[in-house]
């Protein structure tokens, strides 16, 4: 496991920040996709799964430059801040409509950074 640890440090440490972005947006639809697996009352999984994703989300939040696209960040924070809300109310009410919400939207946004990023539109 050390092993795959240090593989993975790697390969982010030396990745491109759109890079990083997909493979934070790959993360999250694969814990979503886990969450959703999972039996809600499997406590500890299925929230921690949750908490990764809200933690994803919360750094997205956090890496938003205004200063280079005002609009388009203030689009994404809203997106951000809606999947971060709705993952609360799903961990609080098992409420799977709402995952699988979050869960389509990440996916949609995971898809459009990778082309983005295929295309060096970033």
């Amino acid at each position: 496991m050390r092993g795959l640890n240090a593989y993975q440090s790697a390969r982010v440490e030396t990745a491109s920040p759109s890079a990083v972005l997909v493979m934070l947006m790959e993360t999250a639809v694969l814990k979503l996709e886990s969450a959703c697996e999972r039996d809600p009352s499997d406590h500890s999984g299925f929230q921690g799964d949750l908490h990764h994703v809200r933690s994803i989300y919360f750094e997205l939040i956090a890496a938003l430059d205004d200063a280079s696209s005002p609009e388009l960040c203030a689009q994404l924070r809203n997106l951000y801040t809606w999947c971060v809300r709705e993952l609360m109310a799903a961990g609080r009410t098992r409420d799977m409509a709402k995952l699988q919400a979050v869960k389509r939207v990440t996916k949609t946004l995971q898809e459009a950074w990778q082309e983005a990023v295929e295309q060096n539109t970033l």
